[in-house]
């Protein structure tokens, strides 16, 4: 079932190493974690940003249905699930930081959005299956607005490489015409 599915997820990224604490506390407590546990219970630093139990199981729950993951498929390969997983963390948290010092903003558009997605992504959960885990809303919000601001910068950059592209263009055909008038 797909409750299954995800708590073999979360369970698959316990006890792990990859810069994963394997600490008994964290891998023994997976899935009877209380929110305050889940939330105080560090697992893992990416730069400046400390990275907790319920967060990380957000991103593994995420990285699952992003990928359209199976039981089999996890148990079948639980280090490229792990890994996955975890590049998604490290490059949203990089991101991230870069967009905390690149005045990138959210607009209500954004906002919406995200909103609606996260609302698509609590929707989607099976009854209780984040209070097991000890995930609250807010750090589901979290994630997903942290992950809107990454995706905002990465098409910011995408829209100044083509408007750039297109001047260079541009540029060249109107020096080429020019050319071509002169001869």
């Amino acid at each position: 079932s797909e409750m299954c599915i995800r708590d073999r997820a979360a369970a698959s990224l316990t006890g792990c190493s990859n810069g994963l604490s394997s600490s008994k506390k964290e891998s023994s407590n997976v899935g009877t974690m209380t929110q305050e546990e889940a939330s105080t219970t560090k697992v893992m630093v990416i730069g400046d940003y400390d990275i907790y139990m319920d967060e990380l199981l957000v991103y593994a729950i995420q990285a699952m249905v992003t990928n359209n993951g199976t039981l089999a498929s996890v148990k079948a390969n639980p280090d490229t699930y792990k890994e996955q997983t975890l590049s998604l963390i490290r490059t949203t948290k990089i991101l991230y930081d870069v967009t905390q010092h690149n005045d990138v903003t959210l607009d209500d558009s954004d906002m919406e959005t995200t909103n609606n997605t996260i609302d698509n992504f609590l929707g989607s959960m099976p009854d209780g299956l984040l209070e097991k885990y000890g995930i609250s809303e807010d750090v589901v919000r979290k994630v997903f607005t942290e992950q809107t601001y990454v995706s905002k910068f990465e098409n910011d950059i995408k829209n100044d490489m083509g408007k750039k592209v297109q001047s260079d263009i541009c540029l060249l055909y109107t020096s080429d015409a020019a050319d071509e008038a002169r001869s």
